[in-house]
C-alpha cells in the first residue's frame, strides 16, 4: 500500500528503470519506516489508525476513492483518489491526503541524492 502510494505522490521523481525505480521505493520504505519510529506515541497512533483504514478494502475504497486492490491499482487510479481526498468536502479526507502526501515528500526529499532534483546544493557551510 505504501509503495503503491509513494509511486503516485513521486511520480515523476523516481527512477523510470524498474531496477532502480524498485531500489528506490525499498529506500523510500526504510525511510518511511525511521519516520514513523521518531514520531510522538500519540501521533504514531494516529498514523497506525489512517494506515490500518486505507489497508482494508471499505476504508480504502472511502478514504482514497480506490476501488481495486492496493497491488493492482495503477499509478493514475491512486492519483485520482489522492486528488479526490485533496479535495474532498470532508475535512478528514482532505487532512489523511495532506498528511500523506507531506510524509511521503518530506521523507523522499531528505535523502541527499534527491537534493540536485530540487535544486538545492545542500546545507550553506558555516
Amino acid at each position: 500500500m505504501l509503495a503503491r502510494l509513494c509511486e503516485a505522490v513521486l511520480d515523476g521523481n523516481l527512477p523510470e528503470d524498474p531496477m532502480a525505480r524498485e531500489a528506490a521505493l525499498q529506500a523510500q520504505m526504510v525511510r518511511l519506516e525511521a519516520f514513523a519510529a521518531g514520531l510522538p506515541a500519540a501521533t504514531r497512533g494516529e498514523l497506525g489508525q489512517l494506515l490500518g483504514l486505507l489497508a482494508l478494502p471499505p476504508g480504502r475504497r472511502w478514504l482514497a476513492g480506490v476501488a481495486p486492490d492496493w497491488a493492482e491499482a495503477s499509478v493514475v487510479q491512486v492519483q485520482e483518489g489522492l486528488q479526490d481526498m485533496r479535495l474532498s468536502s470532508l475535512a478528514v479526507r482532505r487532512q489523511a491526503y495532506h498528511a500523506l502526501r507531506d510524509m511521503i515528500n518530506g521523507t523522499y526529499f531528505s535523502d541527499p541524492a534527491q537534493w540536485p532534483a530540487l535544486g538545492y546544493p545542500g546545507p550553506a557551510d558555516l
